[in-house]
């Protein structure tokens, strides 16, 4: 049994479409695990938080995971940022309280909100 445990940011690191490749590996049933943290390009091993960096293909890359067929575990590869204190960090991985079944009961809109986040970024409404 072989599969396959990608990291967002060793795939942006190398250039990679990950999106992409995530969805190959579905379509083959080899995606076992997947580490979701962040990179700006070709860098050292930053680590970000998920979604810093490139937004837009985390964002499809949550919809893909979703809808896509993918049961497996989803690691969070969360660090604070390296000049935080420690009572900062603690702060940082607070969560507010979070009920799973008024999510699950609301539609999510995913048509709207990527229009939304592509007029946020390119600054249409600002």
């Amino acid at each position: 049994m072989v599969g396959l445990n990608p990291e967002v940011g060793h795939e942006q690191m190398a250039g990679l479409n990950f999106v992409h490749g995530i969805a190959q590996a579905l379509w083959h049933g080899k995606l076992f695990h997947i580490d979701l943290n962040g990179q700006h390009g070709p860098r050292f091993d930053q680590d970000l938080v998920f979604g810093h960096g490139a937004v837009m293909s985390a964002f499809f890359l949550v919809d893909l995971l979703e809808h896509g067929g993918y049961d497996g575990p989803r690691h969070f590869d969360y660090k604070s940022p390296r000049t935080e204190d420690a009572s900062d960090v603690w702060v940082s991985a607070a969560a507010d309280d979070f009920d799973p079944d008024v999510a699950a009961a609301r539609g999510y809109h995913f048509t709207h909100l990527n229009q939304l986040a592509l007029e946020h970024l390119l600054g249409v409404h600002g």
